[in-house]
């Protein structure tokens, strides 16, 4: 549900949804990844880089997680 919020720039509707996945099954890899996918789409990079940092800490060997950090790394040095 929060990804699709994200998809449709509900950024407040997304952080309702992540809050509630985290209090039905705690901040799972996929739940951080997420969230941080949601910050760097709205250009929140710090935050962004916390939960892919977070995320990539429980599953190091992720490489959705790998890419993203990648992208948000290049994003860094544009902006």
């Amino acid at each position: 549900m929060a990804a699709s919020y994200d998809r449709i720039r509900r950024f407040d509707l997304a952080d309702q949804a992540y809050a509630q996945a985290i209090r039905l099954g705690g901040e799972t890899v996929q739940v951080l990844n997420d969230q941080g996918y949601s910050y760097m789409l709205r250009g929140n990079l710090g935050a962004a880089r916390r939960k892919f940092e977070k995320a990539y800490s429980l599953d190091p060997g992720n490489p959705v997680i790998a890419n993203n950090l990648e992208l948000l790394n290049g994003s860094r040095r544009y902006h």
